[in-house]
């Protein structure tokens, strides 16, 4: 109880944010395969953030990305995986040349 007010015994979960963006990271890879039939090219980043936690560990330029992001993923319509199982919205930019 070093520093602190003892509230008594509670089961507590840790969460380990590495071990969710390296999931949502595969989940994100394995939609690209499944919307394209290709696996997503060694030279691309998969862009994943905690929203919660993009303000304090980004730089302007990555926010300002990320706004653009969702403004684009607003107007896309929404794929289901199952009945209310898991829904999302993508959209795959094509390579500029």
């Amino acid at each position: 109880m070093e520093g602190g007010v003892y509230l008594g015994k509670h089961t507590t979960i840790g969460i380990d944010y590495g071990r969710i963006l390296n999931t949502v990271e595969k989940t994100i890879r394995g939609l690209f395969f499944k919307h394209t039939g290709q696996p997503l090219p060694k030279d691309h980043t998969v862009f994943r953030h905690l929203l919660p936690k993009v303000g304090k560990a980004t730089s302007d330029k990555s926010r300002t990305l990320l706004n653009e992001l969702v403004e684009l993923l607003l107007t896309m319509p929404v794929v289901s995986i199952g009945p209310q199982v898991f829904r999302y919205k993508y959209c795959i930019e094509e390579k500029k040349s």
